[in-house]
């Protein structure tokens, strides 16, 4: 039976090969190893959500990444393919094969860069199956107060760990999510959800200069809105004003989640929203929250979730 590992895909064999033992803890990572393309799910007693919307985004940021690669990142030849085994039947049906139909999960499909020695194997294809954080139906919000400075914000990957750091930071502070604001100060998304609130009956997402990652989530609540016969719309606002409003923050581990309070190193009137003009240590802010209507969206979440396809026979 599967459990909690890394695979690493052969993609001669057309098969993953394990290389830990599954003790539940990552193989660690080689020193000059980059992480290219992540992707993740959760998967609960074998059902999941949206597994082919998450899949076709990985293929499309494998394919987007792996054409990127220049020489100043090191020129990889295997890369084109590595993106092309993403996209295969194969690939992903080994993977779903891989997939415990018992328990919490939240699996990671990842291309990686080995480093600088150029070998066919330098980029490659990997499964990490990992037990499913804690998840919760409120998050509470930190504002760094400092512009966005992702290298690829469209890309979930090459910024996880810039994003852990700012993670550890806010849960220092009580939070567990970090909203991303551009230069202007206009919010962009939250460092692992994407954002939406409500305003006037609408539903309302974010729009900045800088364009967010797709959020497989954030679609899947967009067509619940429209079914409902809800508008949803986009406009530009700062962290400042968004915490007047009723928000929802939404990603694939924790499906719909309200913002029940935002922190802040200093906190600043909607006109120097990113300044800190007020000292360290100002009050928190509480947040309104419509729960009747958050455990409405979150049941409807929740019914999205199919069970995965049988089993092959390599199992």
């Amino acid at each position: 039976m599967t459990g909690a590992g890394v695979w690493e895909w052969d993609s001669a064999a057309g098969i993953f090969i394990r290389e830990d033992e599954g003790s539940g803890s990552a193989a660690p990572a080689a020193q000059s190893e980059r992480l290219l393309v992540a992707d993740s799910w959760l998967v609960t007693d074998g059902r999941v959500r949206a597994f082919d919307a998450h899949h076709r985004r990985f293929e499309r940021s494998c394919r987007v990444r792996t054409h990127s690669i220049d020489a100043a990142e090191a020129v990889v030849t295997a890369a084109p393919a590595a993106a092309a085994e993403a996209a295969s039947d194969r690939f992903r049906d080994a993977l779903v094969a891989l997939l415990p139909r018992t328990g919490d999960w939240f699996p990671r499909v990842e291309l990686v860069d080995g480093g600088p020695s150029q070998t066919e194997d330098a980029v490659r294809l990997r499964l990490r199956v990992r037990p499913a954080p804690a998840r919760g139906m409120t998050v509470i919000v930190w504002d760094p107060q400092v512009p966005d400075s992702r290298v690829h914000p469209q890309i979930k990957g090459p910024d996880l760990d810039q994003l852990g750091e700012l993670r550890t930071k806010a849960l220092a502070l009580g939070a567990q999510e970090v909203i991303l604001t551009d230069e202007a100060g206009y919010v962009i998304e939250a460092a692992n959800s994407s954002v939406f609130w409500w305003e006037d009956g609408a539903l309302w997402t974010p729009a900045s200069a800088v364009v967010p990652l797709e959020g497989v989530t954030a679609s899947l609540v967009a067509e619940i809105a429209q079914r409902r016969g809800i508008t949803v719309r986009s406009r530009r606002i700062t962290r400042a004003e968004l915490e007047t409003h009723e928000v929802w923050l939404t990603n694939a581990l924790h499906g719909i989640r309200a913002v029940s309070e935002w922190r802040m190193s200093g906190r600043g009137s909607a006109g120097d929203a990113l300044t800190g003009s007020e000292p360290p240590g100002s009050p928190a802010t509480h947040a309104p929250i419509d729960r009747g209507r958050l455990q409405d969206w979150r049941d409807e979440w929740d019914a999205h979730a199919r069970p995965l396809p049988d089993r092959t026979a390599r199992d």
